[in-house]
């Protein structure tokens, strides 16, 4: 009987072993494909190439530091994009499987209706809250429809985000004067924010939508929240708000908020102005970059529980800041754009450590 028993386990222990054997092999070849998706995108529209030596010193180093050759092709991707291999670089399934935090946490940072409270923020631009039904101002306090719309002011829009809404998905703009009781009859839980109107600075590059600056931060090593890099987003002319499948983003090249002379598209076409306006970015600067920096530090600080969070940022026309959206986990928060960019931007954080296999 107990060699029956022994016999049931192992051979559960086997299917369950070739499962995670098959599981991790779909991964891999979901992000090898990707790679060479956007290998393909640069070669076609920026005439970049991976050569044979940029490949073989890839597969050396995927194998050397992170174990396995599978994480090479995200390196192949920064290397042709950039023109060379670098050292120190993050492949962007490598992150997924091992940087990521616990998966209790990942809810947290895209559960809209949730920010204020693990925030603990008046930089959010939220005026009031859909849950469960019942309608709550920021504070969190019950209100009925008759009192949104005087927190709103007549004549306003705002934006309603579901929650898990992401790149633009599940976001719309409504006019105080069409909230009714339908309103929110489909939509479910959701945060009401005011319309930011944007810095003066922004509007010149483009307008219609809220641009916003994507910062990201670290925790380092020694329990600190370290700042890392940075991109404009912007959207095209003609749109609402910003979706991520036709924005175009902006490297920030420096800690001064200096931005890349060129452009790009979300398959990393390469524009040396803007496509809509023809705005050109040499020697520009982004307005109140430091300040942005500063705050989004010290709101990682107050939630050490995650090793990197990507926070949108607005500079408003009073040139107050303020916090759009935060990402902590899935979609990554950054990680291919600015590895691919400006990158390497996560050295030193030993990462490379993570892989449990």
């Amino acid at each position: 009987m107990m060699y029956i028993t022994q016999l049931r386990d192992r051979t559960k222990h086997l299917i369950n072993l070739a499962r995670a054997q098959n599981n991790q092999k779909h991964f891999h070849k979901i992000h090898r494909q990707a790679a060479f998706s956007e290998i393909r995108n640069i070669e076609k529209l920026n005439g970049q190439k991976l050569t044979p030596l940029m490949r073989k010193r890839a597969d050396e180093y995927a194998v050397e530091v992170f174990g396995d050759k599978n994480y090479a092709p995200w390196l192949y991707f920064y290397s042709a994009f950039r023109g060379k291999f670098k050292e120190g670089w993050i492949p962007a399934n490598f992150y997924s499987r091992y940087v990521i935090p616990d998966k209790g946490l990942l809810g947290l940072a895209i559960t809209k209706t949730f920010s204020k409270i693990v925030l603990r923020t008046e930089a959010l631009p939220d005026i009031a809250y859909h849950i469960n039904g019942l309608l709550f101002d920021k504070n969190f306090s019950p209100i009925n429809l008759s009192e949104l719309r005087q927190i709103i002011g007549k004549g306003s829009d705002v934006f309603i985000k579901i929650n898990q809404s992401v790149r633009g998905k599940g976001v719309s703009k409504v006019n105080v004067e069409a909230i009714n009781e339908k309103t929110f009859k489909n939509i479910g839980n959701c945060v009401i924010q005011y319309a930011v109107k944007q810095h003066p600075f922004f509007d010149e590059i483009v307008t219609g939508s809220l641009s916003s600056i994507r910062v990201v931060t670290v925790r380092n090593i020694q329990g600190k929240i370290e700042f890392r890099g940075s991109y404009l987003k912007l959207s095209r002319q003609g749109k609402e708000w910003l979706q991520s499948e036709d924005g175009i983003f902006v490297p920030v090249v420096n800690n001064d908020g200096m931005l890349d002379s060129c452009c790009y598209t979300l398959n990393f076409q390469r524009l040396t102005k803007h496509p809509d306006s023809n705005f050109s970015f040499s020697n520009t600067y982004l307005p109140k970059f430091q300040e942005a920096v500063n705050i989004c530090v010290k709101l990682h600080s107050s939630i050490p529980h995650f090793p990197i969070v990507g926070w949108d940022i607005a500079v408003d026309h009073n040139e107050m800041i303020k916090v759009i959206e935060w990402n902590a986990g899935i979609p990554h928060p950054g990680i291919k754009t600015l590895e691919g960019t400006i990158g390497p931007c996560f050295t030193g954080l030993n990462w490379e450590q993570l892989k449990q296999d």
